[in-house]
């Protein structure tokens, strides 16, 4: 081992002295010479080549882009031999880099096959990538100063370590490679940084102890050390790398130090270790490596501070809560195609949500402002129900009703039959009748609640029309029933602002069945052998009078496994007991009511009500949109031209066509 404490200066200018002529004009050797960079020069004087100059030299060649640096070997590397050493590369023994030079720029002196030693100058700053890869021969170098030393600097087949002195130090303080074959590794106290693929595939480590100086795990650093099991990390550790402990498939026992701030992807990919921790793998400082739960809204611990790439994987996750304490969201983190990001505005959660297309949730938006529209049992539903005493043995519909179905292409076989319940048209109706979109008065004079109104032929053929309307065709297209179990929960407690209760329709055991799901409560109820700690309040037309239990919908909040007691439907994930599950959740007032139902007399777009549809309806409802002139009732239901529930410019606009027309 050759201290480059020497002076290499004087080595060098002995060289160059060297290669003029004698006084007997013969040379000792012939020489080679030629530019290995901007201001450096090479010559090569025997087995021994000499670079001299200022700044950084030649890269040696160029890899391809698409081949990623750790998955180069020596055999690829020989395709791609830089032309340039060619002829000299397998006579050279030994390297001397002069004063000078402060950079050996990646693969530079790559594929030298004899080189067996190199020598520093102080000036140096920094090894490159593969500079001195695939030399199988080099056994003597010595790093001083602050240099540094690029990935895989001294790869494959280096003979720079030997059984006897098995740490490889670069600055008495990075572990460049470990060529030892214990099962127990003491790493020694000055090392700071164990490089990468330092331990890579020694198969025979079973345990490592790092000391406490050790501040950086590199990337690969003990890939594939398929028996190790033990790894005591020091409070000093900062960072570990990408795919540092990757296949590690025995490592049972490690503790990640809180000082830790980075963990690089897949670092610790197939170790059981981490099946010791719960749904939540946080590690070091608050690093959210792995959510490993079934949980498909996932509130993120307060602890957590930041994410690391593939924490959050899979299309069942619904949402995410992040915390406003998450300060860094690495790139590729969350996986999850569907999710929505839930937190603060102008946080990490936002811009990570922004940046990739992801829906945004703001937890602190306020309230919307509406008029109430949870039900009340004792006005807003019909008190007879859906009761066969009251409906007969069919589905009455007067002609004219039955007419405008078919006019609106919809199916009337369905209802040509024997009545089997119009629990559907019931509940939808009392979604139009709370919406505004009809008053009680439109079906019977003087009737100032739905609780007023009785079951005549032409209230029977009202709810039979809107069941024809509510096929299959209008359920919840590409929702699973989670989905449409988050999309109530996200809803639901804005009905009380204005927001339209929802139309619930749900397979059970004798056919389908539609109630009106108005309201959200938390609590604790157990059924099914379950627990849940949500449940949807309904109205449902078996139980007119007052809320039944059982016929609400049971949901765990985080889960959303959910149950209907009363119609002996449940779901949950995995379960082998499962129903057939929910067929529609919808309150979107233009679905609900796409096939608008027509009262004799009415016409569309006839505000002031005088029967005919004249410029004098547009200047109404003009003055109605700037709250000039409000028109209510009969009258509001006949301005909604889009039928969507709202009364708006939209429907201006449709007045103004119709008047043109």
């Amino acid at each position: 081992m050759i201290n480059l404490k020497n002076d290499i200066s004087i080595l060098c200018a002995a060289a160059l002295f060297s290669a003029f002529p004698m006084e007997n004009n013969v040379y000792a050797v012939e020489h080679q010479t030629g530019n290995a960079g901007n201001s450096i020069t090479w010559e090569l004087d025997g087995d021994t080549l000499y670079v001299n100059g200022k700044g950084a030299t030649d890269q040696g060649f160029l890899l391809p882009a698409q081949i990623p640096v750790h998955a180069i070997s020596v055999e690829t590397l020989d395709e791609w031999k830089n032309e340039k050493w060619a002829d000299i590369c397998d006579q050279v023994k030994h390297i001397v880099l002069c004063e000078g030079i402060t950079e050996v720029s990646d693969q530079a002196f790559c594929m030298f096959p004899e080189l067996e030693s190199v020598k520093l100058p102080d000036s140096l700053q920094r090894i490159g990538i593969l500079a001195f890869a695939g030399c199988p021969k080099l056994s003597d170098i010595t790093i001083t100063g602050n240099v540094q030393i690029c990935d895989d600097s001294f790869e494959w087949d280096c003979s720079l370590y030997n059984p006897e002195k098995p740490f490889f130090l670069v600055n008495d303080s990075v572990l460049a490679e470990y060529g030892g074959n214990t099962d127990e590794v003491l790493v020694p106290n000055k090392v700071k940084t164990i490089m990468r693929g330092a331990f890579a595939k020694h198969t025979e480590l079973k345990k490592v102890v790092l000391p406490q100086n050790t501040m950086v795990i590199d990337q690969l650093a003990f890939e594939d050390c398929e028996n190790l099991s033990d790894v005591i990390m020091p409070d000093s550790l900062v960072e570990i790398g990408r795919r540092a402990f990757f296949g590690c498939r025995s490592l049972k026992n490690l503790t990640i130090p809180n000082s830790v701030q980075y963990i690089g992807e897949e670092a610790f990919q197939d170790n059981p270790w981490l099946a010791s921790y719960g749904d939540f793998v946080v590690l070091g400082d608050g690093i959210l490596y792995r959510f490993q739960g079934r949980q498909k809204i996932v509130p993120l611990p307060d602890a957590v501070k930041s994410i690391n790439k593939d924490a959050l994987s899979g299309d069942k996750i619904f949402e995410i809560q992040i915390p406003e304490a998450v300060t860094e969201i690495q790139a590729g983190a969350i996986q999850c195609s569907h999710a929505v990001i839930a937190g603060s505005k102008s946080s990490a959660a936002e811009i990570y949500a922004v940046e990739n297309n992801l829906q945004f949730r703001d937890v602190k938006a306020a309230a919307p402002q509406g008029i109430d529209l949870t039900i009340e049992y004792a006005k807003d539903g019909w008190y007879f129900g859906n009761s066969g005493d009251v409906f007969g043995g069919e589905y009455f519909l007067t002609k004219a009703d039955r007419q405008r179905l078919l006019d609106f292409g919809r199916d009337t076989q369905g209802v040509d039959k024997e009545w089997e319940g119009s629990c559907v048209g019931l509940a939808l109706t009392v979604i139009l009748m709370k919406n505004g979109i009809f008053s009680p008065s439109d079906l019977q004079s003087g009737a100032q609640t739905l609780s007023d109104v009785q079951p005549t032929d032409a209230v029977r053929s009202f709810i039979n029309y809107y069941q024809c309307t509510q096929g299959r065709d209008s359920s919840s297209t590409g929702m699973s029933d989670y989905q449409k179990v988050y999309y109530m929960s996200q809803h639901l407690p804005n009905v009380k602002y204005g927001e339209s209760p929802f139309l619930l329709v749900f397979d059970c055991y004798d056919g389908s069945h539609g109630v009106v799901a108005y309201g959200l409560e938390e609590g604790t109820w157990s059924h099914f052998g379950r627990n849940y700690d949500r449940r949807i309040l309904v109205w449902d037309s078996n139980y007119p009078d007052q809320l039944n239990d059982g016929s609400c919908l049971y949901y765990d909040s985080l889960t959303l496994d959910f149950c209907i007691p009363a119609y002996d439907v449940h779901v949950a994930e995995g379960a082998s007991d499962n129903t057939p599950g929910l067929v529609s959740a919808r309150n979107e007032l233009n679905v609900l009511n796409a096939y608008p139902y027509q009262f004799p007399g009415d016409k569309p777009g006839d505000v002031n009500l005088d029967d005919s549809v004249t410029i004098a309806d547009a200047l109404l409802l003009c003055k109605h949109l700037t709250v000039e002139q409000p028109v209510s009732g009969r009258a509001l239901r006949l301005a909604d031209l889009s039928c969507d529930g709202n009364v708006n410019s939209l429907d201006l606009t449709l007045l103004k066509r119709m008047l043109l027309k």
